[in-house]
Parts: C-alpha cells; sequence; structure tokens
C-alpha cells in the first residue's frame, strides 16, 4: 500500500495515506517495515517515477506519521507466502483494526485476531 501511494497518490492508497495525513487513520509501521519500504523503492525500476532523495524524504515522513512499535518477536507460519507473516504479525502486535494490502495473499487469509 505504501509503495502504491507513493507512484499513485491520486488513487485508494494515495487517499489512505491522506487520511493519516488528517488523523482520520492511524498508520502503525515498526523499523522492519520502514527498512523494507526503503529498500524497495530504492530499487532502479522506480527511478522512472521518483528520484532516491524522494523515496529517503518519503520514508522519512512515513516514520514522523506513523505510530512506531516494535518489530514482531514472533513469526508464525499463516500465508501462502511467508514474507507476508511479518506484516500479519505486526498488524496481531500492534493490535490494529484493519492491515491495508493490495497482495492477494494477503488479502485472502481469513484470520481470526
Amino acid at each position: 500500500m505504501l509503495v502504491s501511494a507513493l507512484l499513485s497518490p491520486g488513487g485508494g492508497p494515495g487517499a489512505l495515506l491522506a487520511a493519516v495525513d488528517t488523523g482520520e487513520v492511524v498508520l502503525v509501521a515498526a523499523p522492519g517495515l520502514l527498512d523494507e519500504l526503503g529498500e524497495v523503492l530504492a530499487r532502479d525500476r522506480f527511478r522512472a517515477w521518483v528520484s532516491v532523495e524522494q523515496v529517503e524524504a518519503y520514508v522519512d515522513a512515513i516514520r514522523h506519521h506513523a505510530e512506531l512499535v516494535d518489530d514482531p518477536d514472533e513469526l508464525s507460519p499463516v500465508s501462502r507466502d511467508p514474507d507476508d507473516d511479518y506484516l500479519i504479525a505486526l498488524a496481531r502486535a500492534a493490535g490494529v483494526d484493519a492491515l491495508v494490502s493490495g497482495d492477494d495473499d494477503v488479502t485472502s487469509l481469513e484470520l481470526d485476531s
């Protein structure tokens, strides 16, 4: 969602990020998530849309606006994609109301709290 919000600020993810800006929505993030966001957006394939400087400013803005929590200690295998288990564990540890994702491996899950 955070990658999409940067690349297409006029879309749904951008609107959600705007709701974070106004305080309507609380964004929860952790160091591992912010590191991954920076690493993904630093890839050469994104240079057509954003510069490295814009990526750094964006990740800093997310860090500033988000409620920062610790990375989850324990990752239970719950998704078809083990990399998504981090997000699910983070959401559970933070006690969020919703996990927003466009990833089918995440959105297809039916999870208990």
